[in-house]
């Protein structure tokens, strides 16, 4: 699918102008190695981890959190609210929990 994402790159320069730098992996290595990829790259001030599923409401939305950020140094991430299309929400937070089922590893727990 690299022609594809290829083609798809050089759609939303000639639409948006955005500037971007295209990482391609050897393999589909999943969606942290891809992440961790792409920030062993980045060049920006910020960094914006959205997933591909994902589709921010309205304008703006990037703008405020970055503003965030700029606005109190003890903050080193932002992240947004996370609904499904009916408005309910779907991921209320995260938090690692030591689980005796897994010999005490921490695992991420998602309360709410």
């Amino acid at each position: 699918r690299k022609e594809e994402l290829v083609g798809l790159a050089h759609s939303c320069w000639r639409r948006f102008g955005l500037p971007m730098r295209l990482v391609l992996l050897p393999a589909n290595l999943g969606f942290a190695p891809a992440n961790n990829a792409g920030l062993l790259h980045a060049r920006g001030r910020h960094v914006c981890f959205l997933n591909s599923d994902v589709l921010p409401q309205g304008p703006g939305w990037l703008d405020r959190m970055v503003a965030a950020l700029e606005q109190d140094p003890a903050l080193g991430a932002v992240g947004g609210v996370v609904a499904f299309e009916d408005g309910t929400l779907q991921h209320g937070g995260m938090e690692m929990k030591r689980l005796d089922q897994l010999g005490g590893l921490p695992f991420p727990m998602h309360p709410g």
